[in-house]
């Protein structure tokens, strides 16, 4: 067998496993964000007076999920993505813990309910990782296999045939 062709199977073996990682990665914060919503759904709303907040604290070194809904917008001062009147935002905090606001910035109080839901980062990073093996498998699997086949047909090109099939001592 040629050294290229085990390259590229171990290159498939990569991709192999970094498609599992990410699947599953992948599947953690699909189902992070669908129980954050559903936790969401059974909250009750609360009345924000005028021109108060409320704080959300986000710990070190942490990642969480904020997802909100009120009667009015309210500003939030983060990046927030919305669908059907549920605003969800991804907030990571570095080395100091960081605190993030719901700000009713009317004159008449707005009715809000939210639920903050940490995030396992090492879950996170196993996704990450598999989405670089991934390609690096690809990577490799391809490359390894085009030389492999290019060396394959060079070889039987200097011998001016194909290799011969094996024969069996007990005839054709």
């Amino acid at each position: 067998m040629n050294k290229w062709f085990i390259v590229a199977i171990i290159g498939v073996v990569l991709l192999v496993i970094g498609l599992g990682l990410s699947i599953y990665g992948t599947d953690y914060l699909g189902g992070a964000v669908s129980s954050t919503l559903s936790s969401l759904k059974s909250e009750s709303f609360s009345s924000l007076p005028p021109g108060k907040s409320i704080s959300i604290v986000v710990p070190s070194n942490t990642i969480m999920l904020i997802a909100y809904n009120s009667t009015d917008p309210i500003n939030f001062n983060s990046t927030v993505t919305q669908a059907n009147g549920i605003y969800l935002s991804e907030i990571i905090s570095n080395t100091t813990p960081s605190v993030y606001s719901l700000t009713n910035n009317y004159t008449h109080a707005v009715d809000v309910k939210y639920v903050a839901k940490t995030i396992d980062i090492s879950k996170v990073e196993i996704a990450g990782i598999g989405f670089i093996q991934v390609f690096i498998g690809l990577i490799i699997a391809v490359i390894a296999g085009i030389i492999g086949i290019i060396s394959y047909f060079r070889k039987k090109r200097q011998t001016g045939m194909p290799p011969s099939p094996p024969t069996s001592p007990y005839g054709p």
